[in-house]
């Protein structure tokens, strides 16, 4: 068996202690690294879904969410009663196993997932 080992050095603005503080600077950075980079349903090929990329933008400020966004919704312990609204154009919802709509949004600065029940 062969171990192989390397150490590298890193300079000191290529590298930042976890968990980073919550900005809109440093949410900005994750987006932009993260942009443009390909959908993956269920995380077809290892790409990221909607739930994934949340989970994925949110983890290095120390917040960690379960994989699916049902899961999701449950571990927030609270929800906001939207049945009265109307879904805008352009929302992307999509069905879960339940028979709910589900979709990750951040508006304004604040993360919500919508889940409606179908009828």
């Amino acid at each position: 068996m062969v171990v192989r080992l390397s150490i590298g050095l890193a300079k000191r603005n290529e590298f930042t202690a976890m968990p980073w503080k919550m900005t809109p600077e440093n949410i900005a950075v994750l987006m932009k690294a993260m942009h443009g980079a390909p959908y993956g349903w269920g995380n077809f090929n290892f790409y990221n879904d909607c739930s994934a990329e949340v989970r994925s933008l949110l983890m290095p400020f120390g917040i960690f969410l379960p994989r699916h966004s049902s899961a999701q919704v449950e571990s927030a312990g609270r929800g906001v009663d939207l049945s009265h609204k109307n879904p805008k154009c352009g929302s992307i919802i999509s069905p879960d196993t339940e028979n709910r709509l589900l979709r990750w949004s951040i508006f304004q600065g604040i993360l919500c997932c919508i889940s409606v029940t179908q009828p």
